[in-house]
Parts: structure tokens; sequence; C-alpha cells
């Protein structure tokens, strides 16, 4: 319990230093200044400590890599979801280091499992759900982000490494929560990365139940 509560506190932190950070919004362009500024973030503290702990409490037991990969990116989700949230854009600014951060870490995990398909099979889902959902951001004639399509490539990948066999109820459970978004909001189009996040997060944690 003691490392889950160290990670609570520590993902608080990183999530209200990450709230700070947004306000200055660096993140628009210029086409995007003349938008209203946006509320504060300061769900971001909450989220990511809460992100943090669970994952933590699910994922301890597993080769490191898993842990060092998930942490990292459940606070580039919390930041992406803010800025989806704002513009209804994913900017490639975090979306390609997040790419090279998951390559890094399925190489790691090959490495300490010795096994090659362990890096392999995770990287490949990650390529078969990108085309997919590329095929459908085209089908959408747009309306299914090109953002999105690279956050669920990486994100299928990310959900693969801890066990391929979630990452379809991952995939379901973010649909299912941006079906919820759609109903409370009576929108028919917004942000899909915070439900993809979301999703993806606690479909994670049933890896313990697998």
């Amino acid at each position: 319990m003691a490392w889950i509560a160290t990670a609570a506190i520590a993902g608080s932190m990183i999530g209200a230093t990450l709230a700070l950070q947004l306000r200055a919004l660096g993140y628009r362009r210029m086409d995007e200044q003349a938008l209203p500024a946006p509320r504060t973030a300061w769900w971001l503290a909450p989220a990511v400590g809460l992100s943090w702990a669970w994952l933590t409490w699910h994922l301890q037991g597993r080769a490191w890599p898993v842990l060092a990969l998930w942490l990292p990116l459940s606070a580039a989700l919390g930041w992406l979801s803010a800025v989806d949230l704002d513009v209804s854009r994913l900017p490639d600014a975090v979306l390609r280091p997040t790419a090279g951060w998951l390559a890094l870490t399925l190489i790691a995990h090959g490495i300490i499992t010795g096994s090659a398909l362990s890096s392999l099979v995770p990287a490949a889902i990650g390529v078969v759900v990108g085309i997919a959902a590329w095929v459908f951001h085209h089908v959408s004639r747009g309306a299914f982000g090109f953002g999105d399509v690279k956050l669920v490539a990486v994100l299928s990948a990310a959900v693969a490494i801890v066990s391929p066999s979630l990452v379809l109820p991952a995939l379901f459970a973010s649909c299912l929560v941006a079906i919820a978004v759609a109903l409370v909001t009576r929108r028919r189009e917004f942000a899909f990365g915070p439900s993809l996040a979301v999703g993806c997060v606690l479909a994670v944690g049933l890896a313990s139940l697998t």
C-alpha cells in the first residue's frame, strides 16, 4: 500500500504541474489564439494521481518496463486530454515522444523477459489497430481525427504489452465512455482523446483478473 500511496502523491504533483503549464496556452496554434480561454485544468492533479495509484496497484508485479511505460503515458494522456478538450486536437509535440518512449520500453521489455515476442506482438497489434483506425478516419471523412488514429495505435500497443487480450476490451470501454459523454452532453461532435485515455487506463487494471 505504501507504493500505491506514494504513486498517488507523485502523480497528483505531476498533474498539478501539468495544469499550471497548460495555463500558458503554449500548445495553441496561431489560428487558435482567438478562442475563449479554457477553464483551469485543475482536474489533472486528482486524475493523474488516481491513474498512477490504479496502475501501480495492478501493474507492480509485472516486469519493470510495463510500469515504466504506463506511468509517464498516463501523465501524457492527461495533458493530451486537456488540450483535446480545448482545441479538439492532439499535438504531435507530445504524441511523437510518447510513441518513442513506447518503442524504447517495448525493446526493454523484450530484453528483460528474454522473449522477442513480448515486444513484437504488442508492436504488431499497434500497427494493425492503427491501420484500422486510419481506414475509419477516411471513412468518417475526418470526423475521427488523425490525431486519434495515432493515439489509438500507441494505446493499443501499450495495452498489449500488459495483455494482448485486453486491447479489444480497452477500445470497447473507450467507446462506451464516448457514448456516455455524448448522451450527457447531447453533442454529436466532441473530443475522443479523453475517452480513449479513460477507457484504456481502466482496462489495464483488468490485467490482474486475467
